[in-house]
């Protein structure tokens, strides 16, 4: 969990739409925002993000109210070669898609 979170943190200095990284061990939830400033939910980011990863490999859940929140909840047994491929994927993806401001 401590790696996943970090890795997602780091991919956070590195992009201005993750406006946090959150949540207790394997269960890590990133919000994605138009703007980090005002914090403005991005779903449709989301959304696309979503539809991405899957297209990659990589499973993860929306949630939120504005359907903003990918979260990322690997099983108990993951592997650092697994977070290494899953932060890599989500990572790789995200910087191909445009922003929705």
């Amino acid at each position: 969990g401590a790696e996943l979170a970090a890795g997602l943190r780091t991919l956070a200095e590195e992009d201005e739409r993750i406006g946090d990284v959150r949540g207790p061990g394997l269960m890590i939830g990133v919000d994605l925002v138009r703007d980090r400033g005002t914090r403005e939910p991005d779903g449709a980011l989301a959304e696309a993000l979503l539809a991405r990863c899957a297209d990659d490999g990589l499973r993860v859940l929306s949630c939120g109210r504005e359907h903003n929140v990918v979260r990322l909840i690997p099983p108990l047994d993951v592997t650092p070669a697994e977070v290494a491929e899953a932060l890599g994927i989500f990572g790789r993806v995200l910087s191909t898609l445009p922003s929705t401001r």
